[in-house]
């Protein structure tokens, strides 16, 4: 990888050929190089914007990526989200209904999300259920 400017928002990252890299890799050495949160910014190329959620997406069709790093962190949908209790409460409730249809996309939605208090404290209820049944 090459990288065009030593100042993260001013980057273009580079790919050599052709590549079979996820985003998450590309993600993972940028944050390195320019020594900042894996998830304090996105990717952009072609139009089509790379955040954490295509962090396991192979790079089709694109060699240059602008590296944007979020003005703030709390820009970031998913910390809205992780901080707030309503959507948590909601989405432990429907994992809690067992409905096999929505339980795969919950626990995705549940392990892509920052961690906070309220989904801590379930996790580690959810834990305890778990080691009784076991």
């Amino acid at each position: 990888m090459v990288f065009s400017s030593n100042k993260v928002d001013e980057a273009i990252v580079k790919l050599p050929g052709r590549t079979d890299m996820k985003i998450g890799q590309v993600r993972k050495k940028i944050a390195d190089t320019f020594e900042i949160p894996f998830n304090s910014f996105r990717l952009i190329a072609n139009g089509k914007v790379y955040d954490m959620n295509n962090n396991d997406t192979f790079i089709q069709g694109a060699n240059h990526f602008q590296v944007k790093e979020y003005e703030d962190i709390e820009e970031h949908p998913k910390a809205y989200l992780s901080e707030s209790q309503e959507y948590i409460g909601k989405l432990l409730l429907l994992l809690s209904k067992d409905n096999a249809l929505y339980t795969e996309s919950i626990w995705h939605v549940l392990n892509i999300l920052p961690c906070n208090q309220q989904l801590k404290e379930s996790i580690k209820q959810i834990q305890v259920i778990l080691t009784k049944q076991n």
